[in-house]
């Protein structure tokens, strides 16, 4: 971990300031590092939210995690997730404004144990679970449930996290949110990114259409449809429609921006038309358990359907309503209340409950304009005392409005009017540092506005100074820059900083340029910053460069040029087993009779290096029995043969062997494909012995006991793919 650097206000302490509502500096975004999806979807968010930097907690998971289960034990979320979100808490002094975590992709929904719970339900309760009949039946009651129950117990104002925690202090609970879930039957890392970017275009812009609560005589509809007459009259006092109507007679023509149903099965494109930012959920036993029980509807198919948020259960509920959203979701929403913090109010009893959404997306907010004023003569090379200014829009703020500074992440106290920040550069470590302004509005529902400007302070006489790409520069992650530094006095080394932490280091040479790896950085919106290392003292950071990192085209990803390889396509195979293969405009088409067919190469290399192909899986419904498409090697005959494939059954890449008939998977990611997706599948042979496997530039899985060699081919399923360009890299001819 880089050491943080140490802030003081001057003519004030460095003091813990409450922070009102829910805004990107009071997030702690969590990041599975062994997940490239991971980190591209974090990069997003991070850029579409404009979160701190220092709010972001890398994390590396058991393997379970990724696994198409998606689980991980209670001692492993301890130990994996809880003890590093506590120590960053503590070593970035971040615990007085951080409200809430939202966990990027690939990470679990389910703890195991006795009960299980969901990741997001433990994280509720600060992994301090009440007793376990109270989870099971549903009777633990959230101290955010903001009710009324079936006994019309006292009915919670919607409000602000903000609220509860200066009321709760010690006992308030940490709402949690899956940014996405791009494992078994869930979204596409691509599918997630677009509709986190919809729900950003609807930041302040109140949705259109109705709230529509479907019934019928399932108990899942039961359960709950005494809550649907009560919140229908309230939304109407919100200026807001909905109607409540029969699941049977609900069309796409009409518009909605909420759905509530009950039902084991239903199809959200016979249902009324999401709009972007809208909520839907259909409270049944499976929504978020993902690798099985098919005939349950996944949450989901509400994400991919144009929702942009859902949520469901991870193991049986027993259709007991505390365990899923109270109808009154929609008019926490409808009032001006985050995502994260309408379902924070809506659900009682929220340990089995896993939400997927934008946390931050808010519709019906209504931000204060704020303008952040740097009261310096310049932004670079800083020294002595520097100020800052918040300004409104409108040049002045509200009598009832707050502001807070933040520095490098920290909060810091203000004073005057308008409200000022003098910062003693005297104090500060040499190099690139950022101010946060936010401002809080009155009301029940506090909204926000807020303004980030950076400065480099040069009190101590050090400088770090990094040229070579642009701002928003395109770079491919295999691509190697190289940066010119200019550093006084010379430090012993560079690093790369990323996320807090020192990614990479180099000794520092005056003469030699810094070889970045931009791979390092990950896919996605990102920014390159060095620091300065010294025997003593802080670490000097560099003015930070924004940069878009992208993983290289398919075409060049699976079939550039490898020096000193010959690349050999498969022809048309005679060796046929199970099924039919034919030829078309440079393409295999494939699809088993019984349960696999296999195409096999005649000629083979002594040496394979790599093993390469393009498939396509039809568009339709995807993540079904029977669909199957691998790279098979190591082909002895049609009942034995290694492979790498996409397993539909499961929902998942796997690697593995057919072992006399047998499909006996040995290593297992779940994952989800779009529609007609283009897969471009590599296996490469690595020095030590075993393989690597990636789809599309993705590292996923590596085996040291399976090995290139042989015949080999492309298997299918019972449901049809399209293959292109199979063929071995071979350090010797065929």
């Amino acid at each position: 971990m880089l050491c943080l650097l140490r802030w003081i206000l001057i003519g004030c302490l460095l003091l813990p300031v409450a922070a009102p509502a829910l805004g990107p500096h009071e997030i702690l975004l969590l990041v599975n590092r062994d997940s490239p999806r991971s980190v591209e979807l974090a990069h997003h968010y991070l850029h579409l939210r404009q979160i701190p930097p220092e709010n972001i907690v890398e994390v590396s998971l058991s393997p379970a995690a990724r696994s198409p289960q998606a689980f991980i034990s209670r001692d492993d979320f301890t130990r994996q997730i809880w003890a590093p979100v506590q120590a960053a808490l503590r070593e970035r002094r971040l615990e007085d404004h951080i409200l809430a975590l939202a966990y990027s992709a690939d990470f679990p929904v389910l703890i195991a144990g006795d009960p299980e719970v969901s990741l997001t339900g433990l994280t509720h309760v600060r992994n301090r679970l009440p007793e376990a009949e109270a989870i099971r039946k549903g009777t633990y009651t959230s101290r955010l449930f903001a009710g009324p129950g079936m006994d019309l117990q006292r009915r919670g104002t919607p409000g602000s996290l903000e609220q509860y925690a200066a009321r709760l202090l010690t006992d308030m609970p940490l709402p949690a949110m899956l940014l996405a879930h791009t494992g078994s039957r869930g979204e596409s890392t691509g599918q997630a990114i677009r509709r986190l970017q919809a729900g950003v275009r609807q930041q302040g812009s109140p949705l259109s259409g109705q709230v529509f609560f479907l019934t019928s005589d399932d108990i899942r509809t039961k359960c709950r449809s005494w809550q649907f007459e009560d919140t229908a009259a309230e939304l109407k006092r919100l200026g807001q429609s909905a109607q409540i109507l029969p699941l049977a007679e609900a069309t796409p023509a009409s518009t909605a921006w909420g759905i509530m149903a009950g039902a084991a099965e239903l199809d959200p494109a016979r249902l009324p038309r999401l709009v972007p930012g809208s909520l839907a959920e259909h409270l049944t036993s499976y929504a978020a358990i993902f690798y099985g029980h098919t005939y349950q509807t996944k949450l989901s198919a509400w994400l991919q359907a144009g929702a942009a948020g859902s949520a469901g259960t991870v193991t049986e509920p027993m259709s007991i309503w505390t365990k899923f959203p109270h109808a009154r979701l929609f008019v926490h929403y409808a009032s001006g209340c985050t995502l994260l913090e309408a379902l924070a109010q809506a659900v009682a009893c929220p340990l089995q409950l896993v939400a997927v959404g934008d946390p931050l997306l808010a519709p019906w907010t209504k931000p204060q304009g704020l303008t952040l004023i740097n009261l310096n003569d310049e932004t670079e090379g800083l020294k002595g005392t520097v100020e800052f200014a918040a300004s409104g829009w409108a040049g002045g703020l509200s009598r009832d409005s707050r502001v807070l500074f933040l520095l490098d992440g920290r909060s810091i106290l203000s004073a005057g009017d308008p409200p000022l920040a003098r910062i003693d550069t005297a104090l500060l470590a040499d190099g690139w540092h950022e101010v946060r302004a936010v401002v809080y509005s009155g009301g029940a529902v506090r909204h926000q506005g807020f303004a980030v400007q950076g400065f480099t302070s040069a009190h101590h006489g050090r400088s770090l100074h990094v040229q070579g790409v642009s701002s928003n520069q395109t770079l491919g992650t295999d691509e190697t820059v190289l940066l010119t530094v200019r550093a006084e006095p010379p430090p012993e080394a560079l690093a790369l900083v990323q996320h807090e932490q020192l990614v990479a280091r180099q000794v520092y040479q005056p003469d030699q340029p810094y070889r970045l790896d931009a791979g390092l950085l990950g896919a996605g919106p990102s920014r390159i910053q060095l620091a300065a290392l010294y025997p003593e003292g802080e670490p000097v950071r560099s003015v930070p460069i924004p940069v878009l990192v992208q993983r290289p085209p398919s075409e060049r990803e699976a079939y550039g040029p490898r020096p000193g390889q010959i690349w050999t396509e498969l022809r048309m195979p005679k060796n046929v087993l199970h099924g039919t293969v034919r030829e078309a405009d440079g393409r295999l088409e494939l699809q088993a009779e019984r349960e696999v067919v296999l195409a096999r190469s005649e000629i083979n290399p002594e040496s394979i290096q790599e093993l390469a192909a393009t498939f396509t899986l039809p568009g339709g419904e995807l993540a079904q029995p029977g669909q199957r498409m691998a790279l098979a090697f190591a082909i002895q005959d049609g009942d034995n043969y290694a492979w790498a494939a996409w397993n539909g059954e499961n929902s998942a890449w796997s690697l593995g062997r057919m072992t006399d008939g047998l499909w006996k998977t040995e290593h297992e990611v779940g994952a989800t494909l779009e529609p007609g997706q283009v897969c471009i599948l590599r296996l490469q042979r690595q020095a030590a012995g075993g393989v690597t496997f990636s789809v599309n530039g993705e590292p996923l899985l590596a085996s040291p006991t399976l090995d290139l060699q042989g015949a080999y081919g492309v298997a299918a399923g019972t449901a049809p793919i399209s293959a292109t360009r199979i063929g071995v890299w071979s350090a010797t001819p065929p």
